[in-house]
């Protein structure tokens, strides 16, 4: 595993999320469910996660086909994951943006790391 791999996956996963976490906000605001809205985040975030992950913090040089399709399948399940725990909270009236702070700051980016590391680690 290439020096400072975890260290570059943080900086990458946080400084994503933060900027992922404005723009939920700021469609939250303008009227969009939050179904939609984590769609939006999430769709933006797969391709600039992906590139930043594949080429900076793995050093990746794969084939870029099924490291994609293996990468889709990790944001789908974050999405499926993060949605779900998101609409159980809202009906217990706590606040959506919050509980995705909490989820984006120390779950995702540890199962993320590690389902990095096979998508990408595995496949050189």
């Amino acid at each position: 595993m290439p020096s400072g791999t975890f260290v570059r996956h943080l900086v990458i996963t946080v400084g994503g999320n933060a900027g992922a976490l404005a723009i939920f906000a700021i469609l939250l605001r303008h009227g969009l469910t939050t179904n939609v809205s984590l769609a939006v985040i999430y769709g933006i975030g797969y391709v600039v996660s992906f590139v930043l992950q594949r080429h900076w913090n793995w050093r990746s040089s794969g084939n870029f086909y099924s490291q994609a399709l293996g990468y889709l399948v990790v944001y789908a399940a974050f999405l499926f994951v993060n949605t779900a725990a998101i609409r159980a909270c809202s009906g217990l009236c706590i606040n959506a943006v919050l509980l995705q702070a909490v989820l984006v700051c120390a779950l995702t980016p540890l199962m993320h790391f590690t389902l990095g590391r096979v998508v990408f680690w595995s496949s050189r």
